[in-house]
């Protein structure tokens, strides 16, 4: 391989600090080797959403010194594939974002087409297209961006792998892929890797120009790589899951106690009070601590 071996790169094992919702996670270490080794001098992202994408190529820009310029641009309002949803989602990206990388990064809520009218010609180094997955969406997404690129310029196209429903990027990456050197992951339903720019292909040689072997440990290490966030992600929320569990049962507790409380002073006030109605309090409550020990119990996690 040409320019060393992509899986050497430090850039690779970096610990992304912004974890959340999405199936962009399993992509991030080569996220983040991709803005490292091209150095994009400007960075767009059509569709956002939680950030995951988006906050771990920041991420990558911060880790190496970069001079890059990083826009993401989304409605943060959904569309037909995520569904709909309200400010909560930007707001909690903001909170993560802005403390960290507003000195060279900008959320731009807005429609792609309309934020593409603010970059000039052959200026963009890295996009990254995820936005509404129609094949026609993504195909004017495409158009509409590529007067954009550099020289330099790569696309990434995620969602390649998946064919249900009226998804249809997987169509676009077919009739784009025969004609730039191009490379695509498997897992995490897909991510194509366009070189769009003549100078592109030399910095990213080790996918374009990699046999079919290296090709095949190159999926394989990244697809490992990749898995191991998912876990991080998924222990995470069985995690939180088990400390709100937590917090039900204390809460329980506390409920049964002042039953318990009511009824032994009902009790002693009312000595003619019903036979066993002490004991049926009881073993409500017990009832009840049964339930909630079983949703305690840890989910299975996937394997990567």
């Amino acid at each position: 391989m040409r320019r060393g071996n992509p899986l050497q790169h430090p850039a690779c094992y970096i610990e992304p600090r912004r974890i959340a919702p999405s199936t962009w996670i399993s992509h991030v270490p080569f996220g983040m080797y991709v803005v490292s080794e091209l150095a994009p001098r400007i960075l767009v992202e059509l569709g956002t959403y939680y950030g995951v994408s988006y906050c771990a190529f920041c991420q990558a820009v911060e880790s190496a010194g970069l001079p890059t310029e990083c826009y993401a641009v989304d409605t943060w309002q959904g569309d037909r594939h995520s569904g709909t949803y309200g400010a909560k989602v930007l707001d909690d990206l903001r909170t993560h974002h802005d403390p960290l990388y507003s000195r060279f990064s900008q959320l731009l809520p807005m429609e792609f087409d309309a934020a593409a009218a603010r970059f000039e010609a052959g200026s963009v180094d890295l996009l990254h297209i995820d936005g509404c997955h129609t094949y026609a969406s993504a195909r004017n997404d495409f158009e509409v961006w590529l007067p954009k690129l550099s020289p330099r310029g790569v696309v990434l196209l995620h969602d390649t792998q998946v064919r249900e429903g009226d998804f249809g990027v997987w169509q676009l990456w077919a009739e784009l892929a025969p004609n730039y050197p191009s490379f695509e992951f498997l897992h995490g339903f897909g991510l194509g890797v366009l070189a769009i720019g003549a100078e592109s292909r030399d910095r990213l040689a080790p996918l374009f120009e990699a046999s079919e072997i290296e090709k095949a440990m190159l999926v394989s290490a990244f697809r490992l790589l990749g898995g191991r966030l998912e876990l991080v992600r998924e222990l995470g929320a069985a995690r939180r899951q088990f400390e709100q569990s937590q917090a039900d049962i204390e809460s329980l507790n506390a409920s049964v106690a002042r039953l318990q409380t009511k009824v032994a002073n009902l009790a002693a006030r009312e000595p003619n009070h019903p036979p066993g109605l002490l004991r049926s309090a009881r073993r409500f409550a017990s009832g009840w601590k049964a339930v909630l020990r079983r949703k305690l119990s840890p989910p299975k996690l996937r394997q990567p």
